[in-house]
């Protein structure tokens, strides 16, 4: 139960209460229940403050969901991006590797051509000064 002090300058009263929702509902029954019309049907003045509040709590509330809306997409939009570019990094990092050990095979494969050519190739040559091997 909220705790309700008056004020004695006649200014509302101050509530202490930590659940606001809570406070908020109560207050609107309040209000709602002290609407009074005269027989003519005609409202009263104070009652011209309470649509005011209504009004002004039902365009707060809209204007709340809006933007609680446009923040959850836009959360779940930057989730998304985040994603997309984690699998970039993947797909970019698994692409080098790839290629680094294509080259590391191609290099191995290269070198181990290089020297069985060069152990076929090796051609002696015979001059008068005395036998020589030449690698190609």
């Amino acid at each position: 139960m909220p705790n309700v002090t008056n004020s004695p300058d006649g200014e509302l009263p101050r509530l202490h209460c930590h659940n606001l929702v809570k406070l908020l509902g109560q207050y609107v029954t309040s209000v709602s229940s002290n609407h009074t019309q005269s027989e003519d049907g005609d409202i009263q003045p104070g009652d011209d403050q309470n649509n005011a509040l209504m009004y002004i709590v039902v365009v707060l509330l809209f204007y709340s969901c809006g933007i609680a809306i446009m923040m959850i997409k836009y959360m779940r939009k930057e989730a998304k991006e985040q994603e997309e570019c984690k699998m970039y990094r993947r797909y970019i990092n698994a692409a080098h590797e790839q290629y680094l050990n294509s080259m590391n095979r191609a290099r191995l494969a290269n070198r181990l051509a290089l020297q069985a050519l060069n152990t076929v190739n090796a051609i002696p040559q015979t001059t008068q000064l005395g036998s020589k091997v030449t690698f190609v």
